[in-house]
C-alpha cells in the first residue's frame, strides 16, 4: 500500500528547527509506519525524548544508519524512507522492533495496573506523574534491596576459593611495607633502598604467611554467616539488569 507523501520545510528532531507542522507530519507518519501493537508517539508538534527515540529507531532499522542522528532534514534518507511503503515492512520484521513491542506491551500493562489500582483515570498529565512516581518509587525500593542484599557491591562468585584468595589484611600488608621501603629510601638514601630491597623478600613472605591467616579466619567467617559477599552474582545481575530497565522506562516516561 503506497503512502502519501510528505514534505518538511525545515529539519525535525534533534537540534532541528522543529516548526510545529513539520514536527506533527513526522510524528504521524512514525505512528502510521511504526509496527502494530506499538505505543504510538503524541502527535502535539512538540519534540520531546519518545519522538527522538523513535526517529533513532527508524533510522537504524530501516534507514540502515549505523550511527543515527535523530534528526529528519528536509530532503535526507531518512525522509525519503518516510515516504517509502516498504519501510512498515522492514520495521514490523526486524528483531529489535518486536523485542521492542514487548518492552511497550510491559509499560503499558504496569501504566495500566496503576491506573485502575487507584480508581480513577484522571487526566493525562496526573496519569503520567503517577505512573513516574510509582516507577521512581520501585526504583528506590530495589537500589535499597541491592545495596542491603549485597554491601560490597557484586559477589565474586568465589565460592569456597575464597578461603585461598587474598583479601584485606594482605592488601593492607602489602601497602604498610611498600610505605616502609619508601621511607627508608627517603630518609637513608641508597643505603635505606639496598638494606629495603634485601629485607623485601623475607618481608613479602611474612605479610603472605600472616595477612593470608587473618583473611583465612574472616572468610572464614563470612562464609559460615551466610555473607553474599562470594556467593553466584546471578541474583545480583538480575537485580541489576531489572534497574537498568525501570531507569530506561523511567527516562521514556519524563521524557514524553
Amino acid at each position: 500500500m503506497s503512502v502519501k507523501q510528505i514534505s518538511i520545510r525545515g529539519s525535525v528532531g534533534l537540534r532541528g528547527q522543529n516548526r510545529g507542522e513539520d514536527v506533527r507530519k513526522i510524528q504521524k507518519r512514525l505512528n502510521d509506519l511504526m509496527p502494530p501493537r506499538r505505543l504510538r508517539i503524541k502527535v502535539n508538534g512538540l519534540v520531546g525524548g519518545t519522538t527522538k527515540e523513535a526517529i533513532r529507531e527508524f533510522q537504524a532499522i530501516v534507514v540502515g544508519y549505523q550511527w543515527p542522528d535523530k534528526r529528519v532534514d528536509t530532503n535526507d534518507r531518512t525522509l525519503r524512507a518516510l515516504n517509502d511503503s516498504k519501510s512498515r515492512r522492514i520495521w514490523a520484521r526486524d528483531a529489535n522492533a518486536r523485542a521492542a513491542i514487548e518492552f511497550d506491551k510491559q509499560l503499558f500493562s504496569y501504566a495500566l495496573r496503576l491506573v485502575r489500582s487507584q480508581g480513577a483515570i484522571g487526566n493525562r498529565n496526573k496519569e503520567r506523574s503517577e505512573q513516574i512516581a510509582a516507577v521512581e518509587r520501585e526504583i528506590k525500593q530495589l537500589e535499597s534491596t541491592v545495596a542491603r542484599a549485597y554491601p560490597d557491591g557484586r559477589p565474586t562468585g568465589a565460592g569456597l576459593f575464597a578461603l585461598v584468595t587474598p583479601g584485606a589484611a594482605t592488601d593492607a600488608g602489602f601497602v604498610h611495607l611498600n610505605s616502609a621501603f619508601e621511607w627508608g629510601k627517603g630518609t637513608f638514601g641508597v643505603p635505606g633502598e639496598i638494606c629495603g630491597a634485601l629485607l623485601m623478600a623475607p618481608a613479602s613472605a611474612i605479610v603472605v604467611a600472616w595477612g593470608g591467616l587473618i583473611d583465612f579466619g574472616a572468610t572464614t567467617v563470612e562464609l559460615g554467616a551466610g555473607d553474599s559477599k562470594h556467593h553466584s552474582p546471578e541474583d545480583y545481575d538480575r537485580k541489576t539488569r531489572q534497574l537498568k530497565d525501570l531507569r530506561k522506562a523511567l527516562v521514556q516516561a519524563q521524557g514524553e
